[in-house]
């Protein structure tokens, strides 16, 4: 091995350790608590949730602007259940129950 090989060698050994010493240090990091006037009005994750809600396709259809095809599709595929997004009235879940 020659000195070059042993320097490049060393050099990674010294970045690894590094990396792995300094990796609690990064993180750590906490959010500061103390917020001015503007930072205080700004959105916060809890405060823009939005619950998703599923109804069966039973208490939607005729809500629907595609109701026909609906209850073509229903009629067609008698095991199949699908839930819709109420707000959207787009389905969100389906699938076909197995005997």
């Amino acid at each position: 091995m020659n000195e070059s090989s042993r320097s490049l060698i060393s050099l990674v050994m010294l970045i690894l350790a590094l990396m792995a010493t300094s990796q609690d240090r990064v993180f750590a990091f906490k959010a500061r608590e103390d917020l001015n006037a503007i930072e205080q009005l700004e959105f916060r994750v809890d405060e823009i949730y939005i619950p998703q809600t599923q109804v069966p396709l039973s208490e939607i259809i005729n809500l629907l602007p595609n109701k026909d095809a609906w209850m073509t599709f229903s009629a067609q595929q008698k095991d199949a259940i699908i839930y819709f997004d109420p707000r959207a009235g787009r389905p969100v879940s389906s699938f076909i129950r197995t005997r």
